[in-house]
């Protein structure tokens, strides 16, 4: 089944759908469930997310990439459950949002299991799934 056509790049960085989304990238993207609540996109949790842009839909998915988050600058803690030290970057693995997250990091920080951090990305670098099926992919626009 042919899902999207296009270039690697352009895939990696639109990708059509959650499932095209994960065939590209190691780890692969990392997806949350969420759903509009006030101004922000929420995660089951209730972990608050992000701002939103008040799309009629209220309940989607958002794609982040392990390489588009920090571990720290965010308001809402995490627990690292793994470290995956790959010499030039490390591959953190912690719950947060009510998901399991990966993270990747380059420099010589180094992290421990059971470590607490508050993990941040740029809204920017996220991808927008609607929960219907067959509605259209949004980057955030804030």
């Amino acid at each position: 089944e042919i899902l999207q056509i296009d270039t690697p790049e352009k895939i990696y960085e639109k990708p059509t759908s959650p499932k095209v989304a994960r065939q590209l990238g190691n780890p692969p993207i990392n997806l949350i469930d969420v759903e509009q609540v006030n101004s922000n996109w929420t995660a089951r949790d209730g972990t608050p997310l992000m701002p939103t842009n008040l799309i009629t839909e209220k309940k989607h998915v958002i794609g982040i990439r392990p390489e588009n988050i920090t571990p720290y600058g965010g308001n809402s803690p995490a627990i690292i459950r793994m470290v995956e030290n790959l010499g030039p970057s490390t591959i953190l693995l912690f719950e947060w949002a009510g998901s399991e997250i990966h993270l990747v990091i380059t420099g010589e920080k180094r992290f421990k299991p059971g470590e607490k951090i508050f993990p941040k990305f740029d809204p920017s670098k996220t991808i927008l799934w609607p929960k219907t099926p067959g509605l259209q992919t949004q980057k955030y626009e804030p």
